[in-house]
Parts: structure tokens; C-alpha cells; sequence
């Protein structure tokens, strides 16, 4: 019975182990456009093995886990909630009306604070999954890395592309009646500055590091070896006289 249990653990450990060697290239793919889908691919696999391994780690470990879940399922859901609801309010907006830009910015500007808030969450819930796992070191990192996030997100959002934004729409009702030119310059713009978007490699880099101390934590520390005795069959015993 303790040979199965021990067993068992191990097993969890290595699953575990696994989830963490693929959250450091989840980590390191999500902030790349269009290979970030691939990121959320492994990211998923990498939650689903450190889920079916959280119990070798004791109640607050999955706990932290499951809320980690449920916290990234939460902010997916309310990005299409607010995606759905910023798209519905700009095509409910006649653009023939006097203050049609008044309440596009007004729609815009709460797409920009919606997405904020679920920034943090989502970086909230990837610094929980290995938060009970890591030491010190990687503690910091995690919560530096949530930290560098908030502040990159708002750097990109409400200062590089959102005057520019802000500045298109308003052009674009200048004269009077909706001209969509200031809109293709402003995109063009936009593109110009994309590079802008590197700054998200930051808190990336971060989460790599801290997923990699703890993952080389577990690796090192925690799963235990089995007695050689269960490793190695067992001699018959001699028939009896």
C-alpha cells in the first residue's frame, strides 16, 4: 500500500514538472502575436497537468490553482462580454449625429478600462498557478511580473495608442460628417508603433524565470526516491520442507 502511495506522488510530481517546463514556454510565446495562439495551446496543456498533479502538494496548493483557473476563465469570458458590448454600442451610434465621437471615445475609453482590469486578472491567475510552489526568489518574480505587466498595459494603452485613438476619431467627425481617413492614417500609425508591443517580452522574460525556479525546485526538492527494495523484483522464497 505504501509502495502504490509513493508512487502516486511521484507520478503527480512529474506531471507536475511537466506543467511547469511547458508554462516557461507558454510564458515565452504569448506575448508574440500570432504565435501567442500556439502559447495559449501549450499553456492549456501545461494547466491540465499541473491540475491532475496539485494534490502530491497539499489544499493550499490547489486551491491556488483552481482559483488561477477560474480567475483566467473569468477575464476570457468578460473580454468577450466587453469586446461584445464596446462593438454593439459603436454600431448603435449614428454617425451622422453631432456627438457620434463624444460617445465613441466615451465607449473607447471604457474598452480601454475594461481591459486593464482583466490584464491584472489574467496576470493574477498565471502568477498564482506556481505561487505556493516557489521559494522566495520566485515569489518576487511572479509578483513583479504582475506588477510590469499592469504597467506595460497601461503605457501601451493610454499612452502610446490611445491619444492616437482619441485624436483619429475626433478628426474624423471634424468637418461634420464621419470622414475615414484619420481612422487608415491612425492605423497605419499604430503599426508604425508596434514595436511598442516588445515591452510585453518584460514581464514574459519574468514569468519564464520564476516558472523555471520552480520548476527546477520541484525537480530538485521535492519528489522523493523510492526504497531500492521496490525498485529491484524480489528473489523467490525457497519452498518450504
Amino acid at each position: 500500500m505504501d509502495r502504490e502511495v509513493a508512487e502516486d506522488r511521484n507520478r503527480m510530481i512529474e506531471r507536475t514538472e511537466s506543467g511547469l517546463a511547458l508554462l516557461i514556454l507558454a510564458a515565452l510565446l504569448l506575448w508574440i502575436p500570432v504565435i501567442e495562439i500556439g502559447g495559449l495551446f501549450v499553456g492549456a496543456i501545461a494547466v491540465i497537468l499541473i491540475i491532475l498533479g496539485a494534490q502530491a502538494f497539499g489544499w493550499r496548493h490547489q486551491m491556488l490553482v483552481w482559483t488561477s483557473v477560474l480567475l483566467f476563465i473569468l477575464a476570457q469570458v468578460a473580454g468577450l462580454v466587453l469586446a461584445g458590448s464596446f462593438v454593439s454600442t459603436i454600431r448603435s451610434i449614428p454617425s451622422s449625429e453631432p456627438a457620434a465621437a463624444d460617445q465613441i471615445l466615451s465607449a473607447f475609453d471604457g474598452l480601454i478600462r475594461g481591459v486593464l482590469v482583466l490584464v491584472v486578472i489574467a496576470s493574477i491567475s498565471e502568477a498564482l498557478i506556481a505561487f505556493d510552489l516557489s521559494d522566495l526568489t520566485g515569489r518576487v518574480l511572479l509578483l513583479g511580473a504582475v506588477v510590469v505587466q499592469s504597467l506595460v498595459s497601461v503605457i501601451l494603452l493610454l499612452v502610446v495608442f490611445g491619444p492616437l485613438i482619441h485624436q483619429a476619431v475626433a478628426d474624423a467627425f471634424a468637418s461634420g460628417t464621419f470622414n475615414t481617413g484619420p481612422i487608415t492614417d491612425a492605423s497605419a500609425r499604430i503599426r508604425g508603433l508596434s514595436a511598442y508591443s516588445l515591452l510585453n517580452s518584460i514581464p514574459a522574460l519574468m514569468f519564464a524565470a520564476a516558472f523555471y525556479l520552480t520548476y527546477r525546485r520541484v525537480r530538485q526538492n521535492v519528489k522523493r526516491s523510492l526504497p531500492q527494495s521496490w525498485l529491484t523484483p524480489q528473489d523467490p522464497s525457497p519452498p518450504s520442507l
